[in-house]
């Protein structure tokens, strides 16, 4: 059976870049706005694969009541410090903390940050259940120079 419409893909804001592919073959895109829809119009089959990979980053987004306290994201996962105490990370945000966070293992949501001489453990929020984390108190200078990584979404039409 085949059918032609038009498939609408948000591209959400922390989308550093997108790739989309129907049937393994990458679709050609001009250019992608964070924040809104990449349309396909095309004939479409029973079994059509679309593929859509989002290339995740690093980025802080500072709290709207104190801008010397940012929350550490990848990507739309946010992340938090496996900690007991409260985190003073310090120096630039560029060097000293963006380009110190490392993804170990995206599977089970593993990260790290080096900052001050520590090496630090992250996880995404939502994988901490009643364990204490670690707020942070950041002087930074801000001009980012992000990490890479992917997410990838699929989907069966």
């Amino acid at each position: 059976m085949e059918c032609r419409f038009s498939l609408n893909l948000f591209i959400p804001s922390w989308a550093e870049g997108t790739d989309v592919y129907v049937n393994e073959e990458k679709v050609s895109i001009k250019s992608f706005i964070p924040q809104s829809y990449f349309t396909i119009n095309r004939l479409w089959h029973d079994k059509d694969v679309v593929k859509v990979v989002f290339n995740c980053n690093f980025h802080l987004k500072p709290m709207i009541d104190n801008i010397n306290m940012f929350a550490i994201f990848y990507g739309p996962l946010l992340l938090a410090f496996e900690s007991n105490s409260e985190i003073i990370l310090k120096g630039r945000m560029e060097e000293d903390i963006l380009n110190k966070l490392k993804v170990l293992n995206l599977q089970e949501g593993l990260f790290q940050l080096e900052n001050d001489g520590k090496i630090y453990s992250l996880r995404p929020l939502y994988d901490i259940d009643k364990e204490s984390t670690g707020c942070m108190q950041l002087s930074v200078i801000a001009n980012f120079n992000l990490l890479k990584s992917q997410l990838k979404l699929s989907m069966i039409i």
